[in-house]
């Protein structure tokens, strides 16, 4: 037999179900409820005090309990390695950038350093510098 969510799953009171983690603390609430005027049964899936679903049995109602529960424990989103391909396309967008000199010099930092002292935003030389090396400060541009 295989482990689900179901088999962790303690009643109490009566309709009422909840988890619990390794540690012994509640991870969320299970309740029974009649809906759609009193005709049709569903379990309203609550965590951390809000309501994440409704589900037509117990087992669907465990799973998205234990599933918003292992959300929690590691990053959003996809694998945070990207096998060099981020990379290479980082690459590749710079060595465009600079074959068609897009970018202002060597003062990418800000400062007055770079093209025409515009703080590298890849404005002309002839442009002159905007406040602050091209960072905006609160105030409006001299």
């Amino acid at each position: 037999m295989e482990w689900h969510p179901v088999i962790d799953a303690v009643e109490g009171p009566t309709g009422a179900w909840h988890l619990l983690d390794a540690s012994g603390a509640r991870i969320g609430r299970i309740e029974l409820r009649r809906v759609m005027n009193g005709t049709e049964l569903r379990y309203r899936v609550e965590f951390r005090g809000d309501v994440i679903g409704w589900a037509v049995s117990l087992r669907t109602a465990c799973e998205r309990l234990n599933q918003a529960y292992l959300r929690t424990h590691g990053p959003g989103g996809g694998a945070m390695a990207d096998w060099g391909e981020a990379t290479r396309r980082r690459a590749a967008h710079a060595r465009a950038v600079e074959a068609h000199g897009l970018r202002g010099g060597n003062g990418g930092n800000g400062g007055n350093g770079g093209n025409g002292g515009n703080g590298g935003n890849g404005a002309p030389a002839s442009t002159p510098p905007r406040h602050g090396g091209g960072r905006p400060t609160g105030r409006p541009p001299p």
